[in-house]
């Protein structure tokens, strides 16, 4: 009956809780999230207010609501109506729209009103004695709780209150996020909630007295589960070898199981911010210290950084210079020695010599391949082999390295000579494979606008008791741009100085005179192997340009020597004089002799002219046509200009229709002379040379080797080993006279060969033998060319090309 009197106290329900402000966050996109909210009949109810923070809509007729522009986080929506509790209710947004945030909401029931039993007006008469009546039930309205806090963790919140001063508490009614728990008899409330939740709490006292009564009010507190930043496992510092791939995952665990961002300050290498796995192959030039930093990242401003040192070594230190030939005086012995380079010219011999230095603690296995001139030159590869902290000179089984070689004009620009060597190194942990990478290191050259200044005719020069060899040299003044003041000093020239006050461009000058060889020369000069004995000059120029410049630098020519009675020095037989000219042409012809190929089958081009004796074994040297060095053969008439064409081959050439047998090494053309020469050409010999790695990786020996000839099919021809080294193997096969040739590995099998009772001697006799001197390209003086140290071959067809090769080891590739 005394369900009236509390009315008034219920209404208080319809006061609005506070609440908390959303998370003010920026994120790179925005999001959306809608629902429903319903009656506790399953109604749509339209005009429902809700909010979080600064974001408010309401429902339509349907229902609906839509909160608009939210960033990922957690969100605590509110919804209030006139007559209904107060709901809320987590959002949380994770990079995509909410649709189903819906909501019932409950009407509020009305409070109990106390009753008045009034006063009679009048005592009404009565025979029997009256009986009193019981006064009503006092009601007693309980103190609005106080001192309401909150504290919380993983995932939980412990509300805690204390009773308002006052009338009597007996229990208290609990609404947590809408949700309500009556008769509560504690001063505490614990509730869970999941990660960055709020948790919306409202305490009403409650006095069990005259049917019962509410506080006038609620102790209200909003709370939200605070973040936990992600916990970052240590990266630790890094160290890592140039051209070695450095990867690591940051490794991250977040209690809250937020999406993690993973951040860094590295300049160099890739970092996935989704999976936190960074990559780096460091390159040239990135050796040295970094200091970076790596962090991950929740949504929430939780952060976790650590900052590693990453080391880059490069594990290959290579020291790379250019070198010319020089002589010092020992004694007033004139010894040949290489000095640094400091200026070039074009056609100027040059070297360049090499140290290789491990600095880790794994081996290197190191490939080499050298560019200069504008090409590669893959041929010339070599390989060297490095122990931990192993400091080599040059290539493996090699105790000094030296490549001789001219400066060609496709090889300078801009006024400079650029040697690369491009090095392709493999690291190992003892005998496992590590990694491998690239590495270049390159030397330049200033080059003065001159060409070749000094030049000797012929090969060898042998010397007679008593007598004198005379040996022609020629002086040259010739420039690409105009010179004034033009001094060329040779020891050897009769006025020491050979002297031009003026010289225009490209209209060369030049002055020829004789050294009497005597063998006097012998004890003058000491070679490197091997020789020893030879005849050495070096020519010096200068000279000033237009801008008054002055340019200079030197010329070296070196000539081997020997005595007449010596039975190494060839019979007596001294190339001390050339026949004619000659001229060194390559690329797209020369010598008035068109390319027979496809220019886009020519690999390389290379021609030379000489003049030619009859039934003199004319040798001609390439220094472009590799591998093909030497070319000899026979006339049967003398002729003047005779060029000699060698054409390497990408492909097989346009004029042959079949593959030839075995393992291709390289197919190439050789033609002699002009128009109808060919029929005057005998006793054809080609000296080549075939990469041993090539061997190697193509399981063959150098036994293997064979060189075929074209002749309307493959015929093999006779291919003798002429020297073993430890990068290339050399060969000389007789050809007869010249056509289309290719270079082949053939496996042998293995079978017993019989023992020959022949002699060396003899079977040296049993070849067809020819004049008793050998007539050489004239440019290719002494120790001016690529491979072979001396320019002229022993005539004697192919065995006399193997004994010269054996004889006269490469001179600038010192073993």
């Amino acid at each position: 009956m005394y369900l009236n009197k509390i009315a008034i106290v219920l209404l208080v329900l319809l006061i609005p809780f506070s609440m908390a402000k959303a998370p003010d966050r920026s994120a790179a996109n925005s999001y959306n999230a809608g629902g429903h909210v319903y009656n506790d009949q399953g109604f749509a109810l339209e005009g429902v207010v809700v909010k979080s923070g600064s974001i408010e809509n309401i429902t339509n007729k349907d229902g609906y609501y839509l909160m608009a522009g939210l960033s990922d986080g957690t969100y605590n929506f509110s919804y209030s109506k006139t007559g209904y509790d107060t709901g809320y209710l987590n959002v949380r947004i994770k990079g995509a729209d909410v649709v189903n945030a819906d909501k019932t909401l409950y009407k509020i029931s009305p409070a109990p009103q106390p009753t008045q039993t009034p006063l009679p007006t009048s005592t009404p008469q009565s025979t029997s004695t009256p009986q009193p009546k019981s006064p009503p039930e006092r009601i007693y309205i309980p103190p609005v709780p106080v001192s309401l806090t909150s504290t919380q963790g993983n995932f939980w919140v412990n509300h805690v209150w204390k009773a308002g001063t006052g009338n009597v508490t007996d229990s208290y009614n609990v609404n947590v996020n809408g949700v309500w728990k009556n008769g509560v008899t504690s001063t505490y409330f614990n509730a869970s909630a999941g990660p960055h939740e709020w948790s919306n709490i409202s305490v009403w006292a409650y006095n069990n007295s005259g049917g019962g009564s509410l506080s006038l009010t609620s102790a209200s507190h909003n709370i939200q589960v605070p973040n936990n930043p992600p916990i970052q496992l240590p990266i630790g510092d890094k160290e890592v070898y140039k051209g070695q791939l450095l990867t690591f995952k940051i490794n991250t665990s977040d209690t809250d199981s937020d999406t993690i961002r993973y951040g860094t300050s590295a300049t160099r290498g890739n970092l996935d911010s989704s999976t936190g796995v960074y990559t780096w192959t460091p390159a040239d030039g990135d050796e040295g210290v970094y200091i970076w930093e790596f962090s991950s990242s929740d949504d929430y401003g939780g952060k976790a950084v650590e900052s590693i040192k990453v080391t880059v070594r490069n594990p290959l230190n290579v020291e790379l210079k250019l070198i010319e030939p020089g002589m010092i005086d020992d004694n007033g012995t004139q010894v040949e020695t290489w000095r640094d380079a400091k200026t070039g010219h074009f056609g100027k011999l040059i070297g360049y010599s090499s140290t290789f230095k491990n600095t880790g603690n794994s081996s290197l296995v190191v490939k080499v391949t050298e560019f200069y001139n504008n090409k590669s030159y893959d041929n010339n590869s070599f390989t060297v082999t490095l122990a931990g902290n192993e400091t080599k000179p040059c290539q493996n089984r090699v105790s000094g390295c030296r490549l001789a070689f001219e400066i060609d004009h496709a090889g300078v620009k801009d006024g400079v000579f650029n040697l690369t060597l491009q090095m392709n190194v493999q690291v190992y942990s003892g005998s496992n494979f590590m990694f491998n990478y690239t590495n270049s290191t390159t030397v330049s050259l200033p080059i003065i606008p001159v060409h070749r200044i000094k030049r000797a005719d012929g090969g060898m020069v042998v010397v007679t008791e008593g007598g004198t060899t005379r040996v022609t040299y020629t002086l040259e003044a010739n420039s690409t741009v105009n010179l004034t003041d033009v001094s060329i000093y040779d020891p050897f020239y009769p006025g020491r100085f050979f002297n031009i006050s003026g010289l225009e461009a490209n209209n060369p000058r030049n002055f020829s005179f004789i050294y009497p060889a005597t063998p006097a020369d012998l004890s003058k000069f000491k070679c490197e192997e091997p020789y020893n004995s030879c005849i050495m000059n070096i020519a010096t120029l200068t000279a000033k340009t237009e801008s008054g410049n002055t340019i200079t630098d030197t010329d070296y020519v070196r000539l081997p020597l020997c005595r007449d009675t010596d039975k190494d020095c060839l019979g007596g037989a001294a190339i001390t004089r050339q026949v004619g000219t000659s001229s060194s042409r390559g690329g797209g012809g020369g010598g008035g002799m068109a390319p027979s190929e496809d220019i886009g089958n020519i690999e390389r081009r290379e021609v030379r002219e000489m003049d030619v004796l009859s039934r003199v074994s004319s040798a001609y040297v390439f220094r472009a046509a590799d591998p093909v060095l030497v070319v000899t053969f026979e006339s049967s008439a003398s002729e003047s200009e005779v060029p000699v064409s060698v054409e390497i081959l990408k492909n097989r050439s346009k004029n042959i229709k079949d593959d030839t047998p075995g393992k291709l090494y390289k197919y190439f053309n050789v033609f002699a002379g002009r128009s109808g020469f060919s029929k005057k050409v005998s006793n054809g010999v080609v000296a080549f040379r075939v990469n041993n790695s090539w061997l190697e990786e193509n399981g063959l020996d150098p036994e293997d080797i064979s060189m075929y000839k074209w002749q309307g099919g493959w015929v093999k021809k006779e291919t003798q080993i002429a020297e073993r080294k430890s990068n290339y193997t050399y060969y000389a096969s007789l050809t007869g006279n010249f056509s289309s040739f290719a270079i082949v590995g053939v496996k042998r099998p293995e079978v017993e060969i019989p023992v020959s009772n022949a002699s060396a001697e003899e079977s040296i006799k049993n070849t067809t033998q020819t004049s008793a001197y050998s007539n050489i390209s004239k440019t290719e003086q002494p120790g001016e060319f690529l491979e072979l140290s001396a320019a002229f071959v022993l005539t004697g067809g192919a065995m006399g090309v193997v004994y010269y090769l054996r004889r006269n080891r490469k001179i600038y590739r010192k073993n």
